[in-house]
Parts: structure tokens; C-alpha cells; sequence
């Protein structure tokens, strides 16, 4: 197939670089509200569901998402950073199907973070990553 533009082919590594930076955005404004704002919804959901340490595992996910974030924002252990997102994706997806007062996000929300992840762990950091392809 003939491309409209052929000359914006040679910038598709901004393409990572874009969806590294959104995702980083998202998982900064995550790990803060999880430390500040959603900390007591969450406490309460974890001591209520049998958690062990639940009022500590607030701070525990805030402080990882928080580093994911900063990983996506340098374009540092990208690849891991994805599987760690993964994780903590599908766990809020898990918690936000329970009980959906606690976070307020969308399914599709999370879904959508999936799948830039999922390109991500494809794709790589991309351009002004700290990550080198080998």
C-alpha cells in the first residue's frame, strides 16, 4: 500500500516516545492520588477485604506507581516497567470491579493503559529512551 506520507515514516520512534509519556503522565497522577487523595478509600478497602497490612499497602502501590512512572518517564527498564504496570493494571481493574467507589476510573481506562503498555513491551522506549536495543 502507498503511503499518503512517506516522509513521516522516518519519525516512528516518536511514536513509543508519545505513548511512553502518556503512560508516565497517568501512572505519576496514579501513584500521588493513591499516596494523597485515594489513601483512606483504599486503606478501607484493603482492611475491609481481609488484607494484611491493608492501611500500608496504599502507600506500598502509590510508591511503586510512582517509580513505574518515573522508569516510563526516562525511558529506563521500559520493558519492566511494563510487566509492573501490567500488574498493578490488572489489579486496580480488579479492585474497580468490586467496588467501584474506591477509585471512580473507567474499565476502559485501564483497558486503554493495557494496551499502550502491551506496545510498549513491543515497541520499546523509543526516542529519547534511556534503554538501548541490542
Amino acid at each position: 500500500m502507498i503511503n499518503v506520507f512517506p516522509t513521516l515514516l522516518s519519525y516512528g520512534l516518536f511514536a513509543p516516545f508519545l505513548l511512553r509519556i502518556t503512560i508516565a503522565i497517568v501512572f505519576l497522577v496514579l501513584g500521588w492520588s493513591f499516596v494523597t487523595t485515594k489513601r483512606i478509600s483504599l486503606a478501607a478497602y484493603f482492611e475491609a477485604n481481609d488484607y494484611p497490612l491493608g492501611s500500608v499497602l496504599p502507600w506500598l502501590l502509590g510508591s511503586i506507581t510512582l517509580l513505574t512512572g518515573i522508569f516510563f518517564l526516562f525511558g529506563f527498564f521500559t520493558q519492566v516497567a511494563v510487566l509492573i504496570s501490567m500488574y498493578i493494571l490488572l489489579n486496580l481493574m480488579f479492585i474497580e470491579r468490586r467496588e467501584e467507589r474506591v477509585l471512580s476510573y473507567p474499565q476502559v481506562f485501564y483497558l486503554l493503559m493495557m494496551i499502550i503498555a502491551t506496545s510498549l513491551l513491543f515497541s520499546g522506549a523509543g526516542a529519547f529512551g534511556i534503554d538501548l536495543s541490542l
